[in-house]
């Protein structure tokens, strides 16, 4: 399955009408770095199907705040997202998911929370 590890780059410094810059790096459990990643299965896909994972940031009301589709070719890889913050100042809940286009139960969820300065 996938490792993830996520940071709020600039967290100290979040001002209203700003931007939050999200640094999440995966990792691939158990794969050697020099290992190449074949097709994934899937016998009823018309033609050969590579592996794609999405991650995606919900903001607050369910809104779609960043989105960007990877691909995890090596044993890690570090992805930005930057994610454009409103124009009001207080504690907003995000929730940041990776999933995956190919495989059943490796998706994942990660709540965590920005203080946006006026």
């Amino acid at each position: 399955c996938i490792s993830l590890e996520y940071k709020v780059q600039n967290a100290d410094a979040l001002n209203c009408g700003g931007s939050a810059r999200i640094v999440v790096r995966l990792g691939r459990d158990a794969m050697e770095e020099q290992t190449d990643l074949g097709p994934v299965y899937a016998p009823f896909y018309a033609k050969e199907k590579e592996e794609s994972w999405w991650l995606v940031v919900g903001g607050p009301a369910s809104a779609l705040v960043a989105i960007k589709r990877i691909t995890i070719a090596k044993a890690s890889v570090s992805v930005k997202l930057d994610v454009e913050l409103g124009e009001a100042a207080g504690s907003f809940d995000y929730t940041l998911y990776l999933m995956s286009d190919s495989y059943q139960g490796c998706d994942q969820e990660y709540q965590f929370q920005l203080k946006v300065k006026p």
